[in-house]
């Protein structure tokens, strides 16, 4: 997250249906419309846009926000309720920013918004990724967190999290996410009881998974089976050599549950998960090859 004035300055394999952060939606114009809560996938970011003063300065800053790498995102709701999100970077040590806000008239309106949500912490300028570490990963909204936030740098004891939002049958919302260390993507799940609306246009329909370039390493990695998981569930995964990594489960508010040392084989391997100990939701596998990240949601009875 931010926090100072100045933007700190993967090549990615993905299966079919996944939602791009293309330089359309780099932009508030040209937000990327979304009518369903699923699961939105974005590998990479493509710069800032042509406008990157469009933030201005919101509540958490003292200063204009530097936009470096970012995504919006706006949606309409249909039925009245709670609204939260988890923003999962597929690299957890870069540091994300958001800012949720309320349209004060119909998607078309993008300019007339009102700031609901806002959190920008993160390391100052100069100082190492250890000492910002409990500032970056997942960051969003999610129930019993604080309301609002504030401040420069990266204190200890401070959270990623925000509280949830009521929201109301006929708003519209946009929701700008920023990624201050480098260019690296997101997952994006949404929470709570509200749902969106059904709109006309370029929707987002992904439920996808992530694969960085590893082609001249792994042939194929399955989805999570089965889906959902009571006790144990696994993946498969094909590799032409042998491959060193790690298998993390995560949390929806980011936070790892199970890590265990990988060592993948030639040929067919099958990654076991015991998902027995935790509690009933949604969750995350991590899996990491050689610098490369793979990624898949599944869920727990």
């Amino acid at each position: 997250m931010i926090k100072n004035r100045l933007p700190a300055c993967l090549l990615l394999l993905l299966f079919p249906f996944f939602l791009r952060s293309q330089s359309t939606s780099n932009d508030c114009a040209n937000a990327q419309l979304l009518c369903n809560k699923n699961l939105v996938t974005v590998p990479f970011f493509n710069g800032a846009g042509s406008n990157t003063s469009e933030v201005g300065t919101p509540s958490c800053l003292e200063f204009p926000f530097p936009e470096s790498h970012s995504s919006w995102f706006k949606w309409t709701i249909e039925t009245s309720g709670s609204l939260g999100f988890t923003i999962l970077p597929i690299n957890e040590q870069d540091d994300f920013d958001f800012v949720l806000y309320r349209l004060q008239g119909d998607l078309s309106q993008y300019d007339l918004r009102e700031e609901l949500r806002c959190l920008a912490y993160g390391p100052e300028m100069g100082e190492s990724k250890s000492v910002g570490q409990n500032c970056t990963g997942a960051t969003g909204l999610v129930a019993g967190a604080a309301p609002t936030a504030f401040g420069e740098g990266c204190p200890v004891g401070v959270e990623n999290f925000l509280e949830l939002v009521s929201v109301e049958s006929g708003e519209s919302y946009i929701l700008f996410i920023n990624n201050f260390r480098s260019s690296n993507g997101f997952l994006l799940e949404f929470s709570g009881t509200c749902t969106f609306k059904e709109i006309a246009g370029p929707c987002n329909t992904s439920t996808s998974t992530v694969l960085n370039n590893l082609q001249d390493a792994v042939l194929d990695v399955s989805e999570v089976v089965p889906n959902p998981a009571t006790n144990a569930a696994q993946i498969n995964l094909t590799a032409t050599r042998a491959l060193a990594g790690q298998l993390l489960l995560i949390d929806l508010n980011g936070r790892i549950r199970k890590s265990s040392p990988l060592n993948i084989m030639p040929g067919e391997n099958i990654l076991s998960l015991d998902v027995s100990v935790l509690e009933p939701g949604v969750f995350f596998v991590k899996i990491r090859l050689e610098g490369h990240t793979y990624l898949a949601r599944f869920y727990k009875h």
